[in-house]
């Protein structure tokens, strides 16, 4: 009993890896807990039967609650009809998620309830839930959690970010991780002044309480979809609006969205550390353990029996082959440069042979010489001149005359060549 009311709290059960972790931290909370029902929503056998361990271990604190339309067993659809069981008188009952790993002192929940029965005119009460969308809002906003992996979160239960990232959801339980271990308590996430949702904006339950009394005004006939009907719809149709308060915290472990990635890191580990850490052995005890420990002697190793050897059969000799020498290679030559051509220069064209400006007559012999026109302007042909008188003796030779260019250059570039000698006479006979 705490302030003259019955304090329940009620469970959707359960996984055992997330249990065993709630359920230790519930059991301190006994001074004001009066039970703890387990409402049992599981098809696994094991998960099972450590509900019945636990019950049985507990019967004077632990109850269990069995379901009696089992359609959606094993789903969140079928939590809504254990409400029906949560409108006693002068009772107020406190759910928590299973999967919720991390709970405040009994200090912080003692004061979570005072401001649950000093404000009845608020539907539900929510605790200070970490990894709850709309709380994170709230955290960011007061500065105790800074942008983390995607960003900002809005206020919004659903949210892309604070309630769907995985990457968000590790990088925020490193964080609260990050602050337990360097001594800090949940009290860093405190925040004083309650917070209310007057447009009865949605939120995700996790950690809710609520009046028997107040339930049973609709018989507590929830919604199969319970979490918007008691946070969106009820709050409108009484106008009684809810509030978070903000000096209880609690740590909730992952949404279905977030589940998957989360359970393949050690964040898990690390609140079992917490909660759940391995008692260390007195030094007394230890002693004591190694003192009445009887040595046990080692096993002496088995006597290995040696093989007798089989004689080995006479057999004859086998001819020792000559050892084959490898063949013997060649040296290698190296290979034979080709030798460096020098570029080809191309021919230099010999310069054209001068004009000339008289003419130069034709000699043929007895038949005398023809008269050829000047080069430059003249348009009749002169008189030839009379040759001397005279013949030179020196016969002239039979010249084949030059049929092409290159004959030509080579008449006008070679001096001995015997038309060069004779023009060259023809020259010198004619003062030229």
């Amino acid at each position: 009993m705490y302030r003259e009311y019955k304090i329940v709290a009620v469970i959707p059960s359960g996984r055992r890896r997330y249990m065993e972790l709630l359920i230790k931290q519930l059991l301190g909370y006994r001074e004001v807990l009066d039970e703890c029902r387990l409402w049992v929503n599981t098809n696994d056998k094991l998960d099972l039967q450590y509900l019945l361990d636990v019950r049985d271990n507990n019967s004077d604190f632990i109850t269990l609650e069995f379901m009696k339309d089992i359609s959606h067993k094993g789903q969140g659809l079928a939590i809504h009809q254990f409400f029906r069981n949560c409108c006693d008188n002068k009772t107020i009952y406190v759910r928590f998620d299973d999967d919720i790993v991390l709970l405040d002192t009994i200090v912080s929940f003692k004061k979570f309830l005072d401001f649950r029965i000093d404000n009845p005119q608020y539907l539900l009460t929510s605790a200070n839930v970490l990894n709850n969308a709309i709380v994170t809002y709230l955290q960011q906003h007061y500065g105790n959690i800074p942008v983390l992996g995607n960003g900002y979160v809005e206020m919004d239960a659903l949210d892309k970010v604070g309630w769907e990232s995985q990457n968000f959801a590790y990088y925020l339980h490193n964080y609260i991780l990050d602050k337990l271990n360097n001594g800090n308590t949940l009290d860093y996430f405190h925040f004083n002044k309650p917070f209310i949702l007057w447009k009865a904006e949605r939120l995700s339950i996790n950690c809710i309480s609520w009046f028997g009394e107040e339930f049973a005004k609709f018989g507590g006939n929830v919604d199969q979809d319970e979490e918007p009907w008691l946070t969106n719809i009820r709050p409108l149709q009484v106008q009684k609006p809810i509030a978070i308060f903000g000096e209880y915290t609690v740590v909730h472990y992952a949404f279905y969205t977030q589940r998957q990635a989360l359970d393949t890191t050690n964040i898990l580990d690390k609140y079992r550390e917490i909660v759940l850490p391995t008692p260390p052995v007195p030094a007394q005890q230890q002693e004591a353990q190694i003192l009445s420990a009887t040595p046990t002697p080692s096993p002496s190793p088995p006597q290995l029996q040696e093989p007798v050897p089989e004689p080995i059969p006479a057999q004859e000799p086998i001819p020792v082959q000559p050892p084959v020498q490898p063949p013997v290679q060649p040296p290698v030559q190296p290979p034979v440069q080709p030798p460096v051509q020098s570029p080809v220069q191309p021919p230099v064209p010999s310069p054209s042979p001068p004009q000339l400006q008289q003419q130069i007559p034709d000699y043929q012999g007895v038949q005398g010489v023809q008269g050829v026109q000047e080069v430059q302007g003249v348009q009749e042909p002169q008189q030839p001149q009379q040759l001397p008188q005279q013949i030179p003796s020196t016969p002239i030779p039979s010249v084949t005359s030059p049929t092409t260019v290159q004959d030509e250059v080579s008449v006008y570039n070679n001096s001995d060549h015997p038309l060069q000698k004779s023009l060259e006479d023809i020259k010198r006979m004619m003062n030229i």
